[in-house]
């Protein structure tokens, strides 16, 4: 999200634009001459934790690079609301004068409070080979962890807030592969409330993470409880199918192919675990039709043939 810092209210009209522009971050460009690169949003008009710096150049080539990384689609279709998952801060100066601030949203999209919407970026991957080349990760990980951390315990503190903030830590744990504190945060979630679906399946991720399949499949049948769908029928029964529970495997994809039947993904489990139990015509039939449904999908695309000659060895093995 592109924002001005507080106090920069009489920032030079050429950078005040009502709808989003590549013009107007031209002429901001032009003008910068110092960039700096913070993690974490904005809060009272500057950034949320200005010493969570990752990136800082005057260089006017890194400015250029980036002008080009931030290109942005002027189409008002790629225009909207959202002001979530903030990233990071692109800090622009000049001297000692800050000229604005700008908010990475999702790594998608980024606004600026001149804007009266965020703008897509063109192209999101140019983006990210700029960071890639120019951001630590190993200090951009620290840092979001440990601002991360403090953010999240500063929700848990407010009664209203307390709910999502173990939900995002358990979130945040879990992708740093603590999956035993996430264990603990999603449960802390789930005793507030136990209808919430989205804590039983991050609890199920974490107890998967640590080997525990019977509990994560438990998670899961709670979380199909309150939402039937076909994401949660096909997960349970890539578990039952990882614990040689072959027969309630089938099930669980045959449930999913009775919502979708254009499930590829669902046929090629079913077809798994029809073959681990010597079904061969079925099992044939289903990864024919996964290899029909998703010829797109390089696993399926390389693996169905394979199994498909397997299952006729063995037809010959059995017969000969």
């Amino acid at each position: 999200m592109i924002m001005m810092m507080a106090g920069d209210s009489k920032a030079s009209p050429e950078l005040r634009t009502s709808n989003p522009s590549q013009s107007s971050l031209h002429r901001l460009f032009r003008e910068a001459t110092r960039l700096r690169i913070i993690l974490g949003g904005i809060r009272g008009g500057k950034p949320q934790y200005p010493k969570a710096v990752v990136f800082d150049s005057s260089l006017s080539l890194d400015l250029g690079e980036l002008e080009k990384a931030l290109a942005i689609s002027e189409k008002p279709d790629d225009w909207s609301g959202c002001g979530c998952c903030v990233d990071e801060v692109f800090v622009f100066s000049s001297g000692s004068k800050v000229l604005a601030l700008i908010e990475l949203h999702s790594s998608i999209s980024i606004r600026w409070q001149a804007w009266k919407y965020p703008a897509r970026l063109s192209s999101p991957s140019n983006l990210a080979k700029f960071l890639e080349l120019r951001v630590d990760p190993v200090r951009r990980k620290e840092l979001k962890r440990q601002f991360a951390e403090e953010l999240f315990g500063q929700w848990i503190k407010s009664e209203a807030t307390r709910s999502a903030g173990y939900m995002e830590r358990g979130r945040m744990r879990l992708g740093d592969g603590d999956p035993q504190a996430a264990i603990e945060d999603f449960t802390r979630v789930l005793a507030l409330n136990p209808k919430y679906e989205y804590a039983y399946i991050g609890r199920c991720r974490a107890r998967r993470a640590l080997g525990d399949l019977k509990g994560a499949i438990e998670d899961l049948d709670r979380a199909i409880a309150i939402r039937p769908c076909q994401e949660h029928f096909h997960a349970r029964g890539l578990f039952l199918y990882e614990s040689a529970d072959h027969k309630e495997a089938i099930e669980s994809f045959t449930q999913v192919l009775r919502i979708d039947r254009a499930a590829a993904w669902s046929y090629y489990g079913r077809g798994l675990a029809r073959m681990a139990m010597s079904a061969w015509d079925e099992a044939e039939s289903d990864f024919t039709q996964a290899l029909d449904l998703g010829p797109w999908n390089d696993k399926i695309s390389s693996e169905v043939p394979r199994l498909l000659q397997e299952i006729k060895e063995k037809r010959k093995a059995a017969s000969g």
